[in-house]
């Protein structure tokens, strides 16, 4: 390109790129002012020929003048980011910068040297140009480089122009090194520096790097604040010492910066997430708009990244630190539901900056298939995307972290007795918070590559990746007493590569399938480093990331000597599988070439891809003293790689530190989004891991139906590693437990891990403990001893699971836990092992299985299990244990050996039904559990739970891990015990300890109890005694259970002396008895005498005064002349009833003496008599009214003057209102019409006629008329019974003239409503005489004949009075016409006097209902002016059948 003028352009991105395969380039003579972007030019290849071998690219004179940044673009000044710039170098491909004019630019910078790589001596050309000054440090100000950020190459611009002119004066040399500045920290660091203690903190706003053989020294209490994006990069050592009390602290500075992302939602956005019938969320299932078709199609893309899921993110506004992307199924589909979608979406391939998912280009990879072809089956796995939230407040920046590494790639070999003396780097006491971003990628917050610092007592929170990595350290690491919380990756990511110092054809371990490094390894190689040719001496690693645009990229190694050949092995391997896609025109794959690429006598040696399984394994060689490797992607998620080491052959011998042993204990890691720890080994020799003392928390979270961040809290990938401890541990409320993939080469370097005193404890989604073989290695080992596996919740998944590990485990508790299965033993079909997998004295308590088949706690998958005194009880579960189908050979084939357990049941069809195997099913493994234990008390501590131990008089259990004392107390709680009170026996108590703990020290060892005289406090037990300490301590506890003492019920069976002391006390105890229930019956008997003394003694009193006034001589005297017989009969009757009330009394004494003489109507008092006699008086005076009415429903029941009553004993009721009098003459008394029944009214008729009835109805004002005085209300009198009384007799003194009434009873049983009303009404029954006299003439005066109206009076006020509503069965029909009355089978009377309320009960045989109505209340009632009735006195119900007695 020549002689160009390039002017006045407004580009929206940049004005000139170079991007793809690295090309011959030569830009020359061209002019370029006055454009606008956010960059001028670009050379941005990312991949290398493997055609051409050196490549020439150059930028020569050329003049670049008064250009500018969009006006889209923020400009923002320092170096923590970069906005805009002039010329750009990118990528891979190198290119010379001389002998141009670069000049009035305001872009933020004249040259970005942005080619990535991870050596010092990276360099690019840009000497003899004017940069616009003279002046050095302005100079250094405009270029972008290593100093600034050191993932770049040095620009060397010396010499450079004098002035803006090619042919002008140009600088000597470059003018010495200016002294650090430490108000401005940043760029290279020679020798040694140290950073004092200062209050203000120290700013850095460009990347520090100390360089080889330098030192930087951090003292106790400096603070440095990092602009964002860099960090501290350390090629030599580094001191950072703090103190407990005055830690160092690094965190990021608050600047104002766009913290590389657009927080700002596309007006329309083009994209979607769905989920549960929602499409507005922070995740779901990817969803892309079709604007021709106006549909929403489904993503199925394979190679949809976590980069597209950033510009998604972006789109719909949210933040793009911490975005997750899933795969998985679409439930809701249906075969049918997409049927409608013709189109489906583009695979895209985005960069991430781009700010909507349709800006982003199409992917190119080489597959020539139509977009038709790429549509989504419903059941096809669907993109789900999160668009988590950020870790870090809003106006922070995450900065680049603190990187420890190597200078140069050759791995260099330190002997193991001289590694232990070679000077370290040194973090401790260092708090670190956001971190983790830096140059543009997630980058850990502590980095270590190929060495090995002291990393003790660090804080690591909120970082946008992991908190700390480390690489293949070449001794042991010491990493104790840490915090690592809160970050968006793992907490601690380690990565042994040790390879093989053995040049065999097959390597002794199986690559890694996943690496989990970040895209920036400095000390690692690069398989896209700018350089092609590397000299090796002994060792190189060469890794390679995956991106998501192609990438080709080729590495020729070659010795220094020049006559050794090369060798190759993988240490970790995932490529992309395209085994679907056989049309491509070429899969992902890493070809090997014997000799130069380049050259043309070179040949391939094997292409490594995806498919291949069997290859990755193999150690290749060539024939030459030169290697090539050239990689070939497609694009793709950048967990997907590859890690190789590079041997010069043959294999140096040297010395691996077979003893080495990294430590990770005394530790915290919590809420960490990838888990806690992440362990991966691969070599023929891994060192020891111990974890002790170390609190996992909270690790991992769950986005939405089956989407975690992880499903481990601890991952352990590992080979030939020979010991692994895991004690005292508490994994707690993480996605998944402690996760172990072991292998091997033979049985010397087999696994052999120890697990105790662990606590595994709510954990979710995934197995809580799950260690696992591989094939090829079924000789890996573990120890399970006196764990705690409770409440954990994996629905989906096993409990605890065992695949081809030979596992011993003894004392375990396991309770309350809810899995598929609780555990699962699996792993060795086809083949035994000599080492039987036994379990031994487990307790199994109150777990559930959600399995609906097999609903069963174990699992058991092969032959060669021993069971023994193990405790099943889990009455939820419908098996114990449940044997699968045998697959190996016949002869392996034997039982389980299962006998001597206790299985919650002591029968043998019982025991036989917990249990399924070859009886219930054919072809399944046969369990041999007989004998069995028929109680528990051989497998049970005394008179324990499962799981606890009987000390002295305590149930205790020990947990060994590390908690607080309200942490110690709530777990102990939700163990259904608590934190025991030791206030003796402190001896037993160090013992049981003892006998749990490994290294226990009574003196020393701290444990949390509990005493009577420090409630309140925090207490913990050592030294034989409890005493107080701080409550933030973390320290073991025990927990104490109520014991479960059995009692035999039939042992009191065994004791003669028992048996007579409750023979005695049943006998004495029946003898009390009887002698109350006969106090009581002789009692009750004198009770009843004496309240028929007392009523008769009233009854005569009252009769006698009554007597005097109202009767004739003739029935005085016949009277008096049976009073004696009369009397002996009612005692005869009140003897044989054993009781009697004062009615009773009354009719017996006062009655007739037999059927053929007159009756009578006995009364004391009798209020209604005397005022009837009043009534009768006044009426004759014609001051009463009379109505005539039409006949009422009720005419049926007539009354004619010619008839008596013809009552034997019978009850009569009369009901009237409280302000209603009743008419008495000698013709008929009507009865109320219920329907026409008005407060203060009621309505008597008389049938004159024979279709009219006369009413007569008395109002207040008539009683005033009267008597002169207001009147106050009557008792309303209706009757209570479903039927009518067979008769009502009143006896007008001395007179023959009788009201006779004759109703016809049977018209009324039809009646649908009540015959009285319940406002204010009480009954009154009156006694009759025995037998009808003679008719005698009648002579009535017709009544008077007026108008008909209905009411000459307003009703009044309805008041309460006292109310008595009574059910009367019904009697004989009597043969003399008279009125009948039925009623139901319950008489129930109810007495209302004032608020005070007395139900009655009586049989169903006729019954006298008398009332008794007190002269107090009632006498007189005209002259009494008060509105209300006094007490009306007591009611007696009397039946002559059954007696009953009222109390009132």
């Amino acid at each position: 390109m020549f002689g160009n003028q390039f002017r006045n352009n407004r580009c929206k991105n940049g004005l000139l790129s170079v991007t793809g395969m690295e090309k011959s380039i030569e830009i020359s003579g061209n002019l370029i002012e006055k454009n606008a972007g956010d960059f001028i030019i670009q050379f941005a290849a990312d991949s290398q020929s493997d055609i051409l071998g050196d490549i020439l690219a150059n930028f020569t004179y050329n003049r670049i003048t008064y250009n500018q940044h969009s006006s889209n673009i923020m400009r923002t000044a320092g170096y923590h980011q970069i906005f805009s710039y002039v010329l750009a170098l990118k990528g891979v491909q190198k290119v010379n910068i001389t002998d141009n004019i670069f000049d009035h630019n305001e872009l933020d910078y004249e040259l970005l040297a942005g080619l990535h790589t991870a050596r010092i001596d990276n360099t690019i050309n840009a000497q003899r140009n004017w940069w616009g000054s003279n002046d050095i440090k302005a100079i250094e100000d405009r270029i972008f480089d290593f100093d600034d950020w050191n993932v770049y190459a040095l620009a060397r611009y010396q010499p450079f122009l004098l002035e803006p002119d090619v042919a002008g004066p140009q600088s000597s040399t470059r003018p010495p090194r200016q002294m650090v500045d430490l108000n401005n920290l940043g760029g290279r660091i020679n020798g040694f520096l140290t950073l004092p203690y200062r209050r203000t903190p120290y700013i850095v706003q460009r990347d520090i790097t100390v360089m080889p053989g330098s030192t930087l020294v951090i003292l106790p209490g400096v603070e440095l604040e990092f602009y964002p994006s860099v960090g501290i990069l350390v090629l030599g050592n580094l001191i950072a010492e703090g103190h407990w009390s005055a830690p160092i602290k690094m965190r990021p500075a608050a600047v104002k910066t766009p913290r590389f992302r657009m927080i700002r939602a596309v007006d329309t956005p083009s994209v979607r997430l769905c989920r549960d019938g929602s499409c507005s969320n922070r995740e779901g299932y990817l969803e892309v708009f079709n604007k021709t078709l106006t549909q929403w199609v489904p993503v199925c893309d394979t190679r949809f990244t976590e980069v597209d899921a950033q510009v998604v993110c972006r789109e719909l506004g949210y933040e793009v630190i911490n975005v997750h992307q899933k795969r998985g199924r679409r439930y809701e589909y249906l075969w049918d539901s997409l049927l409608r979608i013709h189109t489906w979406a583009e695979p895209y391939q985005c960069t991430g900056k781009e700010p909507r998912l349709i800006d982003c280009p199409i992917r190119l990879d080489g597959e020539d298939r139509d977009y038709l072809q790429r549509e989504c089956h419903w059941e096809d796995d669907f993109v789900f995307i999160s668009c988590g939230e950020r870790n870090l407040e809003e106006e922070l920046g995450y900065w680049g972290g603190l990187r420890i590494s190597v200078p140069n790639f050759e791995h260099e070999h330190i002997p193991p007795h001289l590694a232990k003396l070679a000077n370290e780097s040194i973090v401790q006491f260092v708090q670190i918070s956001g971190a983790g971003y830096l140059h543009g990628e997630k980058s850990p917050a502590l980095q270590s590559i190929l060495r090995a610092p002291i990393i003790r007592n660090i804080n690591v929170t909120a970082c946008a990746s992991d908190g700390v990595l480390l690489v293949s350290p070449h001794t042991a690491v010491p990493m104790l007493d840490n915090w690592i919380s809160g970050n968006l990756g793992h907490g601690l990511n380690m990565l042994i590569l040790n390879g093989e110092s053995r040049d065999n054809d097959v390597s002794s371990f199986q690559p890694l399938k996943q690496s989990h490094l970040p895209v920036e390894a400095f000390g690692l190689l690069d398989a896209c480093d700018p350089a092609k040719r590397i000299f090796i001496e002994e060792r190189v690693m060469l890794y390679f990331r995956y991106k998501n645009t192609p990438s080709d990229c080729v590495k020729i190694f070659e010795t220094k000597t020049g006559y050794r050949s090369i060798g190759f092995r993988l240490l970790q391997f995932s490529f992309v599988n395209d085994t679907d896609h056989e049309n491509m025109t070429e899969l992902d794959n890493i070809g090997l070439y014997n000799g130069d690429i380049y050259n043309l006598t070179s040949t391939v040696i094997t292409r490594l891809m995806a498919k291949n399984l069997t290859k990755e394994n193999i150690f290749w060689k060539s024939d030459l003293s030169s290697l090539s490797v050239r990689v070939h992607t497609t694009g793709g998620s950048n967990l997907h790689g590859f890690i190789a080491e590079i041997l010069a052959l043959p294999v140096a011998s040297f010395d691996m530190d077979r003893d080495m042993r990294h430590n990770i204990s005394y530790s915290y890691f919590h809420d960490n989004q990838l888990g806690a720890i992440r362990l991966s080994s691969a070599g023929e020799v891994s060192p020891a891991i111990t974890m002790e003392w170390n609190r996992f928390e909270s690790n991992g979270r769950h986005i939405w139906g089956n989407f975690s961040t992880t499903n481990a809290a601890l991952h352990l990938d590992v080979s030939n590693m020979d010991e692994l401890i895991f004690k005292h541990n508490l994994v707690q409320g993480n996605q998944g437990g402690l996760h172990i993939q072991a292998d091997s080469s033979g049985a010397p370097m087999s696994l052999r891990a120890r697990l105790y005193n662990n606590a595994f404890e709510k954990n979710e989604k995934f197995e809580a403990l799950l260690l696992k073989g591989r094939q090829q290695s079924p000789s890996q080992q573990a120890t399970f001893w006196h764990n705690v596996i409770t409440r954990n919740q994996v629905p989906y998944c096993n409990v605890v699971e065992f695949d081809q590990i030979v596992v011993n485990a003894t004392s375990n508790h396991f309770a309350q836990n809810t899995g598929y299965h609780i555990v699962h033993l699996h792993g060795f079909q086809g083949f035994r092992v000599p080492t039987y997998q036994a379990f031994i004295h487990n307790s199994f308590h109150y777990n559930n299985a959600t399995d609906i088949i097999n609903k069963g706690t174990l699992v058991v998958g092969n032959s060669g299990h021993l069971f023994r005194d193990n405790i099943f009880v889990d009455p939820m579960n419908d098996f114990e244990m449940i044997a699968s189908n045998y697959t190996g050979a016949e002869v392996l084939r034997s039982p389980i050996d299962a006998v001597y357990n206790w299985w919650g049941y002591n029968t043998t069809v019982a025991v036989e039904g917990r249990i399924r195997d070859y009886k219930d099913r054919e072809g399944l493994l046969e369990v041999k559990s007989q004998p069995y234990y028929e109680n528990n008390m051989t497998v049970l501590s005394g008179l324990c739970d499962p799981g606890y131990t009987q000390v002295g008089d305590l149930c205790l259990i020990y947990i060994g891990v590390p908690v607080n004392f309200s942490q110690a107390k709530e777990f102990c709680k939700e163990e259904r015990g608590s934190l025991p009170y030791l206030m003796a026996k402190h001896h037993q108590v160090s013992a049981f300890i003892r006998s749990r703990q490994e290294f226990y020290d009574e003196f020393r060892t701290k444990v949390w109890a509990q005493h009577l005289d420090l409630i309140g406090k925090c207490s913990t037990f050592v030294h034989n005694k409890v005493v107080t300490s701080s409550c933030n301590l973390l320290l073991p506890f025990i927990c104490e259970a109520d014991p479960k003492i059995y009692v035999d019920p039939l042992s009191w069976t065994e004791d003669f002396i028992t048996i007579f002391s409750l023979a005695t006390a049943g006998g004495g105890l029946l003898l009390v008895i009887l002698c109350l229930a006969f106090w009581a019956s002789k009692s009750r008997h004198r009770a009843a005498e004496r309240l028929e003394r007392r009523n008769s003694i009233r009854a005569s009193r009252r009769s006698l005064a009554m007597s005097t006034a109202s009767l004739s001589e003739l029935g005085h005297a016949r009277r008096n002349g049976m009073q004696q017989k009369l009397v002996s009969s009612a005692h005869r009757y009140s003897m044989s009833d054993n009781s009697s009330d004062s009615m009773e009394k009354s009719q017996a004494a006062t009655s007739v003496i037999d059927d053929t003489q007159s009756y009578e109507i006995y009364e004391t008092n009798n209020t209604f008599r005397d005022f009837d006699q009043t009534f009768e008086n006044n009426q004759k005076t014609g001051e009463l009214e009379s109505y005539r009415y039409p006949q009422t429903p009720f005419d049926n029941i007539s009354r004619t003057t010619s008839e008596y009553w013809d009552s034997t004993d019978q009850s009569r009721n009369i009901s009237m209102n409280a302000d209603t009098v009743r008419y008495k003459q000698v013709h008929s008394v009507g009865l109320p019409d219920p329907k026409s029944v008005e407060y203060g009214r009621a309505h008597l008729t008389t049938p004159s006629e024979p279709h009219y009835s006369t009413l007569r109805t008395i109002g207040p004002s008539d009683y005033s008329r009267i008597q002169g005085r207001p009147v106050p209300p009557l008792p309303s009198v209706y009757s209570s019974a479903s039927s009518f009384g067979r008769g009502l007799d009143r006896s007008l003194d001395d007179t023959n003239v009788a009201n006779s009434v004759r109703a016809n009873s049977s018209d009324f049983l039809d009646q649908k409503e009540p015959l009285y009303s319940e406002e204010r009404s009480v009954m009154t029954s009156f006694k009759a005489g025995s037998r009808v006299r003679s008719p005698l003439p009648l002579t009535l005066p017709p009544p008077p004949v007026v108008p008909q109206r209905v009411s000459a009076f307003p009703p009044l006020e309805p008041e309460r009075p006292p109310t008595v509503a009574s059910f009367i069965s019904e009697p004989t029909r009597a043969k003399s016409p008279a009125l009948s009355l039925r009623t139901r089978s319950q008489i129930l009377l109810e007495t209302d006097f004032e608020d005070q309320k007395v139900t009655h009960r009586g049989s169903t045989r006729s019954q006298v209902l008398e009332t008794d109505i007190d002269a107090l209340a009632l006498n007189r009632v005209h002259a009494q002016t008060t509105p209300h009735l006094p007490d009306i006195g007591r009611m007696s119900v009397r039946s002559k059948s059954q007696p009953i007695e009222t109390a009132m």
